[in-house]
């Protein structure tokens, strides 16, 4: 299941969303920048303090 940093395991890479491709695109670009700004927390780190 991928290599393990020392913060736990890798997932995938993520692939590019070109945000001038439509409206759905640009939605999904802006909440990867935005999670990057947060401090690029995982999807697993996110879904645990959701709860």
């Amino acid at each position: 299941m991928g290599g393990v940093r020392g913060d736990g395991p890798v997932g995938r890479k993520e692939k590019p969303v070109d945000p001038a491709a439509g409206p759905v695109q640009r939605f999904a670009f802006e909440l990867r920048k935005l999670r990057q700004e947060a401090g690029g927390l995982s999807y697993r780190a996110m879904s645990q303090r959701a709860g």
